[in-house]
């Protein structure tokens, strides 16, 4: 009861925080386009966007403004909408177009044919007509991101199964070698990445990924993964605050980065949001275990119980790295699974990312962690709700 009054207490201040930094905007020029080519084309911060024939569109017009709602808060961007759409215009525009008369939801999309500099017609189908996730990216690829799968790296990641994937979709499974991905790494959970399913040929697989718990995580459309708003961010919006009056500089900590919405807090990695810098774990509720653990070469025990939110972190020796045994976990019913919505362990050396996220029945998952840090959310909103996990150093 306590996590919840004060997660509403906190989304509150970040709406009102939001409202406040919105209006003081002011138009300049976009870095050039995108996680494809960051020196493509420039454009206006400000993207207007509009619905074609919206006296007859079938467009959802809620879940595209809660789309746009989602970029806007997590970014320097702002959209501005047009009550009707212009005629032979040459600038840039963004126009939804209504397609719901089809059944398939298709994200392919090229950049270079279509810059962001000139209007253009964003097709939304049946499905992604009900999913404000599903909007997003469609957005997100128009504003330059690329599908995870189709990552130059991806096959470290994932294995496709092109024997699987409708033949008249084969070119939205090619990886896009040019893709400029810096320092972010692959994620599972980022809204960029395609369920198992999409595209197939015959409801097998069109991928597998070999670590266990995965194929339960890939496809989430609730919110963009922490990746995704650092690419997004750093792809548009790197030198925004610089441009802000009475801009003082802040230290963002644990791989968080500088909020170009507000410019004066810190958008933090899941399980570091305990202050505006990401200085420290997010505080647990009462009756949860200890927040720091340490590792050693004895199995020990970790027991979380009924609706509470927990986090955890395990530190091993230095230079050492954590086995972790999931033996049994009874969690929050959610498919596709993500972050605090069940069990998430981040293993990985870069916390950044999203973990490994669990929902519903759980049992024996092994885990080596690549560093000697482990860090662990638990989520539980029923009595019944629990994990049961042991670790140790290794």
């Amino acid at each position: 009861m306590k996590s919840t009054i004060r997660n509403s207490i906190f989304l509150i201040f970040l709406i009102l925080l939001r409202n406040f930094i919105k209006g003081k905007y002011r138009e300049h020029l976009l870095q050039k386009r995108s996680a494809i080519d960051p020196s493509q084309y420039e454009s206006d911060l400000w993207i207007k966007w509009c619905i074609e024939n919206i006296t007859e569109s079938n467009v959802n017009v809620d879940n595209i403004k809660k789309a746009l709602d989602m970029i806007e808060f997590m970014s320097c961007l702002v959209f501005i909408y047009k009550k009707n759409c212009p005629k032979n215009l040459n600038k840039q525009l963004l126009i939804f177009q209504d397609n719901t008369t089809n059944n398939v939801t298709s994200f392919e999309f090229d950049p270079e044919k279509t810059p962001i500099s000139k209007p253009y017609e964003m097709k939304i189908e049946k499905e992604c007509n009900k999913s404000p996730g599903c909007i997003v990216k469609k957005m997100l690829l128009y504003l330059g991101l690329i599908l995870t799968h189709r990552r130059p790296d991806r096959d470290q990641y994932i294995q496709v199964n092109t024997s699987n994937v409708n033949t008249n979709f084969l070119g939205e499974f090619n990886t896009i070698e040019y893709a400029v991905y810096d320092d972010v790494k692959y994620d599972y959970g980022s809204i960029m990445h395609i369920r198992n399913s999409y595209m197939s040929n015959n409801s097998k697989f069109v991928f597998t990924i070999d670590q266990s718990g995965y194929e339960s995580m890939v496809g989430q459309e609730y919110w963009l993964s922490f990746t995704d708003i650092k690419l997004l961010n750093k792809r548009y919006c790197d030198h925004h605050c610089n441009s802000v009056g009475n801009y003082n500089h802040i230290s963002c900590k644990n791989g968080g980065i500088l909020s170009s919405y507000s410019c004066n807090s810190c958008i933090c990695p899941n399980m570091f949001a305990s202050d505006m810098y990401c200085s420290d774990l997010e505080p647990s509720d009462s009756s949860c275990p200890k927040k720091l653990l340490n590792a050693t070469n004895d199995e020990k025990t970790l027991i979380f119980e009924s609706k509470y939110t927990c986090n955890v972190k395990i530190e091993a020796s230095s230079g050492k790295r954590i086995k972790i045994n999931i033996l049994k976990a009874r969690l929050p019913s959610h498919y596709p699974c993500f972050e605090r919505l069940g069990l998430e362990i981040k293993y990985r050396k870069d916390k950044t990312v999203t973990g490994l996220c669990l929902c519903l029945l759980v049992e024996d998952i092994e885990i080596e962690s690549e560093d000697e840090v482990v860090l662990i959310q638990y989520n539980g909103n029923l009595r019944g709700h629990m994990a049961y996990i042991i670790y140790h150093e290794i």
